[in-house]
């Protein structure tokens, strides 16, 4: 799993939580690490909780979850605003978000890298299958 943070459109930083599960090979005593082929990601775009509409893109790997079970890792909670209203909010790795939103499965070399890339994306796919 991972996560790519945004704020605003432009500012990107990518943290990783796990690495890929590398095959290690041994050559003449040597261990090499082979990190096979491009692996596919589920990915999520969650809104941080706060004013600021702060947006994670975070990735799950397709060989350790399912999409339900990629999903269901945003432990929904209760909480109540400032003003005393009640919401239902999402915790992930101990960050909270309002909201999140499942964009599809996709290479990891090929991840949406932001908002703006994910529309640029889905606007190209449209034109393409007119």
């Amino acid at each position: 799993m991972g996560i790519f943070k945004t704020k605003g459109k432009r500012n990107l930083r990518k943290i990783c939580k796990v690495a890929f599960r590398p095959t290690i090979v041994l050559k003449k005593q040597t261990a090499i690490i082979i990190i096979k082929g491009n692996h596919m990601r589920h990915v999520f775009r969650a809104t941080l909780i706060g004013w600021d509409k702060e947006q994670d893109f975070v990735w799950f790997d397709s060989n350790q979850y399912t999409k339900e079970e990629a999903e269901a890792q945003f432990k929904p909670y209760q909480g109540i605003t400032q003003k005393g209203y009640p919401y239902t909010g999402y915790e992930f790795d101990g960050q909270k978000y309002h909201d999140f939103y499942y964009l599809g499965e996709y290479e990891d070399d090929d991840m949406p890298k932001s908002n703006l890339d994910y529309v640029d994306r889905l606007i190209n796919k449209m034109k393409s299958s007119k």
